[in-house]
């Protein structure tokens, strides 16, 4: 890699730690919202990934493919879509289990509660292989964007086109993301 896209990796990786802590942790609505974007992303590029994927295989059986790469990855989002509620839920705990039981029992009464809350980690990074260039990229993003966290993502340089492909799709669904905040920063102000 040359010292410029190392550069731009670290401002990037910055920015994003930057806000992480400015906006705090994602609501369970961007949650879902990023994951509905990227299961209508592989639906509506399927095709120019599939033909990505036929320029850095050649061989490879466009049906296989399909599957391996599109199929699977929905599914995947698909999952973490439906359980990010459940997912995402306060665990209760006992309180105070290794006092005696007279000791936990006032503790009860004075409104003593326990419980474990799931905290975003900010920002996660996924490094793909070169044989499942789409799948190993995206799959990750369901439990990455379902926690709540953030990405930098890292494709194999073995398959360049697959990777151009993933980099044009994630950059036009981001900037969807950011014209859909400038609209709604816009209409607040007119209020």
């Amino acid at each position: 890699m040359s010292t410029e896209t190392l550069q731009e990796m670290e401002n990037i990786l910055k920015l994003q730690k930057k806000l992480h802590i400015e906006e705090g942790p994602a609501s369970i609505e961007l949650r879902k919202d990023r994951l509905n974007r990227c299961i209508a992303m592989l639906k509506e590029y399927n095709e120019e990934i599939l033909d990505a994927l036929q320029k850095d295989f050649g061989n490879r059986d466009p049906k296989a493919s399909f599957f391996s790469e599109i199929v699977s990855t929905i599914g995947v989002l698909e999952h973490a879509l439906k359980n990010i509620d459940k997912w995402t839920k306060d665990e209760k705990r006992p309180s105070n289990v290794n006092q005696p039981f007279f000791i936990r029992l006032m503790m009860g009464f004075l409104g003593s509660k326990s419980y474990i809350k799931y905290q975003p980690l900010g920002t996660v990074g996924v490094i793909s292989p070169w044989n499942f260039p789409v799948n190993l990229v995206l799959a990750p993003l369901a439990g990455i964007f379902a926690a709540g966290n953030r990405t930098m993502i890292k494709p194999s340089e073995l398959t360049p086109a697959t990777s151009e492909i993933t980099k044009k799709c994630l950059k036009l669904i981001s900037i969807n993301l950011k014209r859909q905040y400038l609209l709604r920063c816009r209409s607040w102000r007119s209020l």
